[in-house]
């Protein structure tokens, strides 16, 4: 028997996925629904030709507008591109108030790209196989996540979702991993590792990692600072759980001190890990507050409600749990200065600085004091 080419061999070893090389995943959470997706497109070798990446954003989500609403495609761009916009535009006219609403206003979005669109491209062809997902938030109704492909638009999906790269391996670390309930930033960190899972296993996929929440007032576009970096973490942990794992296995491991020892190794560095990651959020968060006129805050909790984050004058982070004692103090100063000042113009800022002491960010979620580095 002679030999399979070489060529064949290795086109066979290649996941079989979406034709553009693409991942994308979808679940619901406390909350909201979370999408994530990947950032690169592959054009697969044709002749002489090599694999061609570049980047692209495959989630969609209304800048100016508050219905919450999201789209994910796989495919060429012009036909996502074209439902996203057509569908933002129909939901602005008419917002739908219940999941069977807003499954009637994709399907006349669907049609109406495919009648006009599809017409006139130069690929009507990849409108027919072009695959998306549409999470949402009906004004009267619960978040709905569906499915189109083509003309067809699917019945609600109460399970999560992956279009492009569904291949059995990723669906059953999804199926592993998710469960109904989980807290928003739980849901984006899962979702982030799900797709560092595909971009190590799935030819075509990869890129930075893309976050899009939908709430209840609108679709928010994840910082992707923020996401690439916990992108990072992530793999950092895992460095330290997975041989953990093998070790909790490993019976032939004296209980009596070689396990516990360990252990406690382990405990010690997961928690430093853990505190790296909690003063970055913090620190990012605060940056984002002072530097960035056009952030609208955070979708979700990205350090625990009621931390106290300092800021040293070398410009050192920490993030602690604020004694009782202390929120009831500063709170009483907090009224102490609405008494005093102009309510109507302290309302115009979402923060207050009270003199070089002590910064509040709204609604009681997290308090910052700037110090002074004392002398080792």
């Amino acid at each position: 028997m002679h030999p399979k080419p070489l060529s064949k061999i290795q086109r066979l070893l290649r996941a079989h996925g979406d034709r553009s090389m693409t991942y994308i995943s979808a679940f619901e959470c406390q909350g909201g629904i979370v999408l994530c997706a990947d950032t690169q497109e592959t054009h697969e070798a044709t002749g002489a030709r090599k694999d061609e990446m570049e980047y692209v954003e495959k989630l969609y989500a209304p800048e100016n507008l508050s219905f919450p609403i999201a789209v994910g495609g796989a495919g060429i761009d012009e036909p996502i591109e074209a439902l996203a916009l057509e569908l933002f535009q129909h939901v602005e006219r008419q917002p739908p108030a219940t999941i069977s609403d807003l499954r009637t206003a994709i399907q006349a979005s669907v049609e109406k790209v495919h009648s006009s669109d599809a017409r006139v491209s130069a690929w009507p062809r990849m409108y027919r196989t072009t695959k998306c997902i549409v999470a949402a938030k009906p004004t009267n109704d619960e978040f709905a996540i569906f499915v189109t492909t083509g003309k067809r638009v699917s019945f609600r999906k109460k399970e999560p979702v992956i279009i492009g790269y569904d291949t059995p391996a990723n669906m059953a670390l999804l199926k592993r991993m998710y469960r109904p309930g989980l807290p928003m930033q739980q849901a984006v960190m899962l979702s982030i590792y799900l797709l560092s899972q595909s971009k190590a296993r799935d030819v075509g996929v990869g890129g930075d990692p893309r976050i899009v929440i939908v709430r209840d007032n609108g679709a928010w576009i994840d910082d992707p600072e923020y996401v690439k970096q916990f992108e990072v973490f992530i793999g950092d942990f895992l460095k330290l759980i997975d041989p953990l794992f093998l070790d909790c296995v490993d019976v032939s491991i004296p209980p009596s001190n070689a396990f516990p020892e360990k252990l406690a190794r382990f405990g010690e560095t997961v928690t430093q890990l853990r505190s790296k990651a909690l003063i970055y959020s913090g620190a990012h968060s605060l940056n984002k507050a002072f530097a960035d006129p056009n952030w609208r805050g955070d979708a979700y909790s990205k350090i625990f409600p009621g931390a106290t984050t300092t800021v040293m004058e070398d410009g050192y982070v920490s993030v602690r749990e604020t004694p009782l004692e202390e929120i009831e103090e500063r709170k009483k100063m907090m009224k102490e200065v609405y008494d005093a000042a102009d309510k109507q113009e302290l309302e115009r800022f979402d923060s207050m600085v009270l003199g070089r002491q002590i910064l509040y960010l709204g609604n009681e979620k997290a308090m910052v004091t700037g110090a002074r580095k004392k002398a080792p």
